[in-house]
């Protein structure tokens, strides 16, 4: 361990060498200085593990030297000891983050107790930083399989990445995918992912590595990979198998009923097929609670039954601006791939004009009206390869215009709540009343007031609250409880609670801290 001696009395620092010496084998004492100068530049050559400093110096105070030093090094073990052990000294000890003020004279004891504590703070810092790294390594690993998963669905240069992943997640060349829709069950709390991600990832197929994706629309995509150096073709009963023991995840943990759909085993760069697979596994086979692919039957009446069933759903999305209406289009283009492009254009002009009429007439679109004529002609001139883009493009279009008209509703109606707070924050204003004012439910008000203002309803309301308590208590005359009052609150040790978690104090300790200006 080495040591730097910080005084102007060459008698006291060799005293204090003396007792470091009695302390610790082997301390090495690697300088001593009397000012900031001499003091950084022993610092910066020998970087010691401990400086004990003086407060008494010539031209300056020990706090100084310290404040330099904990610049150069900010976990560097500082102590300082002086004549005194006055508020002011304890205060500025904190405010150079000294690790022990001492005062003389310096003793073994007071020695071995502040060289300890020093020590014992570094360990802790060793720890945390080894817990830091563990966690960084974890979450840099869930980047890397959230990108994979991103990347197979939706990057159309996958086939030119896969190398990168496989090398990356160390898998083998194969692997399948299941496709996981939450159906019915409590959707008030959020699915927390790092719980059934780790109960799914748990019980994987021995040789494998699952990546799990995050869930969307209450949709999570599930990719079994073989690892590398262990490649083993599963059977379709394991991934039943595994699949009915994923459902059972939802079940148990959530109160949420599952259905699956399981894509065949493909190489990595083919994976996309298996997902699509497994997603056409659900569609086809929709009364079955799990699915593979090998078991889905495509007969005509009920492929046309299905469509129809799918096409309602995607004009009620398009009603209400839901992204899931473009979910429905990918079902419903997959329904009619085995079309004529012929057939095809027509049905998905049909589609798009539906999706404009009822965008119009119940989504509240106040947009212009859609140019048929020009949409037939564009559609039209498109090649077999470009009929897809030119749909999602279209339904994109359609649902911006709702969504558009949504949100200037919705900031009206926040502005209108915002007003109303403001002038009536003193009143018993709760969330269902200030709901009924804008004639709409408490539960869609609060998820909008959330959304647009980052804070819930009851949050926003305390914060106005305190604001105005807090300009009485600086400004006024009127006691706290009065004040409690004023601002809407009946009862002052509640109004007491409020003020302190908000503030960090309490009322009377804000007005002593802060005076009356």
């Amino acid at each position: 361990m080495k040591v730097l001696l910080v005084d102007i009395s060459l008698n006291q620092m060799k005293s204090i060498a003396g007792v470091i010496g009695e302390l610790i084998k082997g301390v090495e004492i690697i300088g001593m200085a009397s000012d900031v100068q001499s003091a950084c530049q022993v610092f910066s050559e020998h970087h010691p593990d401990i400086i004990l400093i003086s407060k008494e110096l010539k031209s300056t105070d020990g706090f100084i030297v310290a404040s330099e030093i904990r610049k150069l090094d900010s976990e560097a073990g500082i102590i300082v000891y002086g004549e005194d052990e006055s508020v002011t000294s304890l205060k500025r000890t904190i405010e150079v983050r000294a690790h022990s003020y001492l005062m003389k004279p310096i003793t073994k004891e007071k020695l071995h107790q502040a060289i300890e504590g020093i020590c014992e703070t570094r360990e802790r810092s060793r720890y945390q930083l080894v817990a830091e790294r563990e966690i960084l390594a974890t979450q840099a690993m869930e980047l890397i399989e959230f990108s994979f998963v991103y990347s197979v669905l939706y990057n159309e240069d996958f086939q030119w990445e896969w190398k990168n992943y496989q090398y990356m997640l160390n898998l083998s060349g194969s692997g399948y995918v299941i496709y996981v829709s939450l159906e019915k069950g409590n959707y008030k709390e959020r699915i927390s992912y790092e719980r059934f991600s780790k109960l799914i990832k748990r019980n994987v197929t021995p040789g494998h590595r699952c990546i799990v994706g995050r869930e969307m629309s209450r949709s999570i995509v599930i990719f079994v990979m073989e690892k590398h150096g262990l490649e083993s073709n599963t059977s379709k009963v394991e991934q039943i198998r595994y699949g009915e023991y994923i459902r059972k995840v939802f079940r148990d943990m959530f109160q949420i009923e599952a259905k699956v759909g399981i894509g065949s085993m493909k190489p990595i760069d083919k994976i996309v097929i298996s997902y699509e697979e497994a997603l056409r596994s659900l569609r086809y086979d929709r009364m079955g609670s799990i699915a593979h692919v090998q078991d889905v039957t495509e007969e005509r009446k009920e492929k046309k039954q299905f469509y129809t069933e799918m096409e309602e759903k995607f004009l009620l999305n398009i009603r209400d601006g839901n992204k899931e209406a473009l979910n429905n289009l990918v079902t419903l283009l997959d329904l009619l791939s085995n079309y004529s492009m012929l057939d095809k254009k027509n049905k998905l002009l049909e589609l798009i004009v539906m999706a404009s009429n009822k965008a119009r007439r119940d989504g509240g679109s106040e947009s212009e009206y859609t140019n048929y004529i020009e949409l037939l002609r564009e559609l039209d001139s498109l090649a077999e390869g470009e009929i897809n883009s030119w749909a999602f493009r279209s339904v994109n279009y359609v649902l911006k215009s709702v969504r558009d008209n949504q949100d200037e509703n919705s900031f009206a109606a926040i502005r209108k709540v915002l007003r109303y707070v403001d002038t009536h924050y003193d009143e018993d204003i709760t969330l269902e009343e200030v709901a009924g004012i804008l004639n709409i439910s408490p539960q869609y008000f609060s998820r909008i007031f959330k959304e647009k203002m980052g804070v819930t309803y009851v949050d926003y309301l305390t914060n106005i609250r305190i604001k105005k308590a807090q300009e009485w208590l600086i400004y006024s005359d009127k006691n706290i409880q009065e004040i409690c009052y004023m601002v809407g609150y009946k009862d002052p040790n509640y109004f007491s609670r409020v003020f302190k978690k908000t503030v960090g104090v309490t009322p009377k300790q804000f007005v002593e801290n802060k005076g009356k200006r």
